[in-house]
C-alpha cells in the first residue's frame, strides 16, 4: 500500500505545476489531476508527483501533526 505524501504549495510554476513543501525538501508537482484551483498556501496530498487532493491550510497543518503523532519519526528494522 502507498501513501500519499502531504506537502504546502509555496509557487505555482505554470498553470498545471507548483513547487511544494514537504518532510523537509523543496519539490515540482503536476496539478493536473487536481479538478480545481489550487493557490500558495494550500496543502495537497501528493503521490508519484502529482498532487492528488487539495486541503486548506488548517486541514493539512491538522493532518500533518495527525500523521508525525501516529507514526514514529524513525524506524528501525530488524530490531527484534
Amino acid at each position: 500500500m502507498c501513501l500519499g505524501e502531504l506537502a504546502e504549495v509555496i509557487e505555482l510554476t505554470g498553470p498545471a505545476g507548483a513547487v511544494v513543501s514537504g518532510d523537509n525538501r523543496l519539490r515540482a508537482v503536476s496539478l493536473l489531476a487536481l479538478d480545481g484551483p489550487v493557490t500558495p498556501g494550500d496543502w495537497v496530498v501528493i503521490h508519484s508527483g502529482f498532487a492528488l487532493g487539495r486541503l486548506t491550510a488548517d486541514q493539512g497543518r491538522e493532518a500533518r501533526d495527525l500523521r508525525r503523532s501516529a507514526v514514529p519519526e524513525r524506524v528501525t528494522r530488524g530490531s527484534g
